[in-house]
């Protein structure tokens, strides 16, 4: 009995371990469209020490930044509005502080 109590504890840390380590990375992607200068992505949870990276998918025909980060949402803008043939896609992780 010891021995299968002993092997329960450990695969609840395990399970612990993991959910504590995936759920520290949240990602997804966003779209700026056409004629607009910047995509807001909500519905995330972001914190003092959050780490947000963003990569575009393609041409941003210029400078582009990260604003407005504030507990459940950032904010990607571009300097310039995108072209109605191209819109601009992102793809953002945001990571909590270790």
């Amino acid at each position: 009995m010891q021995t299968i109590w002993t092997v329960w504890n450990n695969v609840r840390y395990l399970a612990l371990a993991l959910d504590s380590y995936f759920n520290k990375f949240q990602s997804g992607s966003a779209t700026i469209p056409a004629g607009a200068v910047y995509v807001d992505v909500t519905g995330i949870t972001v914190g003092a020490g959050f780490k947000v990276i963003v990569t575009p998918r393609g041409n941003t025909d210029g400078h582009w930044w990260i604003t407005n980060i504030a507990a459940t949402s950032f904010r990607i803008t571009l300097a310039n509005a995108v072209t109605p043939s191209a819109p601009t896609d992102f793809d953002w992780l945001v990571k909590a502080p270790n």
